[in-house]
């Protein structure tokens, strides 16, 4: 049901992507991304290279934390939520993207990256994040 797609993988780590049922959100996003906003797309992807070389970006403005384990990476108006699975060593995976709107919907954004990546853990683990 639940497997992870590499992207990236650099110095530091991995960046994967979470695919539920064959189907992969983040990837599906960025490829849409490219072809609608190419300068936004190559910008993200430079922001991903360089974390999956260096580790996570120590500037609030490109990366934060959202909840518990659940953290925010942005550029421009792009956001993507990914979260740490530090069981596999220095692996980042994205759960979700999107583009910017308003706080309402970022809300209930986080909302839905925090029931997938529970969704995830307890696939892979047989526990819950809290």
């Amino acid at each position: 049901m639940w497997s992870l797609k590499r992207l990236f993988k650099g110095a530091w780590g991995e960046i994967d992507a979470l695919v539920k049922t064959g189907k992969c959100e983040v990837t599906e996003f960025i490829d849409e991304l490219e072809s609608q906003d190419d300068s936004a797309h190559q910008k993200i992807l430079a922001v991903l290279t360089k974390m999956s070389v260096y580790g996570p970006v120590n500037n609030i403005n490109q990366f934060r934390r959202a909840r518990d384990n659940l953290y925010e990476i942005k550029s421009k108006h792009i956001r993507f939520f990914c979260c740490y699975d530090k069981r596999k060593g220095r692996l980042i995976i994205l759960i979700s993207a999107m583009r910017k709107s308003g706080h309402k919907e970022q809300t209930r954004n986080i909302n839905r990256a925090v029931r997938v990546r529970n969704e995830y853990f307890e696939y892979q683990y047989g526990e819950k994040l809290e």
